[in-house]
């Protein structure tokens, strides 16, 4: 299963579908509750990567969408992934634009933190 294959739940209950990501580097972030903390990370994420041409999704990790995203993140992680499970709401997960998961991000890392591997994510693949 590849990233594109992935049909999530968003924070608004409908469904979709990553394949509408494909050739965008997409951050995908835990957001089983859509609240005032969970919408001003969003938003921070948005305001600092949106301008990169970064796609940010705020997507519902409960079961079974947990279970299926761990296969995906099996299946597509460059590197090791020793503990793939999705635990806490605000896990980040950055997507290059071939589909591959290159980072994962607790609820910790702040949205800054983030930055060197984002903007070296969404640089790969453009025209010059």
């Amino acid at each position: 299963m590849s990233v594109y294959d992935f049909v999530a739940k968003r924070m608004d209950g409908k469904r979709i579908s990553l394949a509408e990501f494909k050739g965008k580097v997409l951050i995908v972030v835990n957001t089983s509750e859509y609240g005032g903390m969970a919408y001003q990370e969003l938003q921070e994420l948005y305001d600092l990567y949106a301008p990169l041409g970064v796609e940010i999704l705020g997507i519902d990790f409960n079961y079974p969408t947990s279970i299926l995203f761990q296969d995906v993140l099996d299946k597509n992680f460059t590197g090791d992934l020793p503990d793939a499970s999705v635990k806490l709401n605000f896990t980040k997960f950055l997507i290059d634009r071939k589909g591959k998961v290159v980072g994962r991000y607790e609820r910790t890392v702040v949205p800054p933190a983030m930055q060197h591997d984002v903007e070296s994510c969404s640089c790969v693949g453009q025209a010059t």
